[in-house]
């Protein structure tokens, strides 16, 4: 038997895909910064759908346990002041669900588990919305506009901003030991 190469592309079936919703704005992302710009939206009067890749809100304090605030540091804005009102570190629960209530306080519809995977464009070639994929399959979100709060910059990538690279140096980064000794590696200083 004679092996098959691999294939390099694999054609798709023209298909429809179902509307999810029609909004003003979506907003593709499920951090602090994409429920602020979701509610803020919302307060400004338009129909706003928010689109979390997690199964929860809040991914950016809660995976990173960034849960407190340094000695001296403020609140930035109305949700994180709710998140972090209570003395001492904010458990993971009440920052998901201070989000939560803030978006359905605000009239903003959302999902869960559900990655931005198209930008769709229209009869123009301008942004229209997006596709999403989840358990449920691809659904499509129409919109006005298009928040980018991913923390990849995805949808943007995909609508086809121009992206610079890195030129490299010296990158600081803060590591927050929660039990034990930190490992001693060669390239963090203590």
């Amino acid at each position: 038997a004679q092996a098959v190469p691999p294939a390099t592309t694999v054609p798709e079936s023209a298909r429809c895909i179902p509307v999810a919703d029609a909004v003003d704005v979506v907003v593709a992302g499920g951090g602090v910064a994409a429920v602020a710009a979701a509610t803020e939206a919302a307060a400004q009067g338009q129909s706003v759908f928010l689109v979390a890749p997690r199964l929860y809100l809040g991914e950016d304090l809660v995976d990173t346990m960034r849960l407190w605030l340094e000695e001296g540091e403020r609140p930035t804005g109305a949700l994180t002041e709710r998140i972090f009102s209570k003395p001492g570190p904010a458990a993971p629960l009440r920052v998901k669900k201070t989000l939560e209530e803030a978006l359905t306080k605000a009239g903003v519809r959302f999902v869960f588990g559900s990655m931005p995977s198209e930008v769709l464009v229209d009869e123009a070639g301008q942004p229209a919305g997006i596709v999403i994929a989840n358990r449920a399959g691809r659904q499509a979100v129409v919109a006005k506009v298009i928040i980018d709060a991913t923390t990849e910059a995805s949808v943007a990538a995909q609508a086809g901003a121009a992206f610079y690279p890195w030129d490299g140096g010296t990158v600081e980064f803060c590591r927050v030991v929660l039990g034990g000794e930190p490992a001693a590696e060669e390239r963090i200083q203590r």
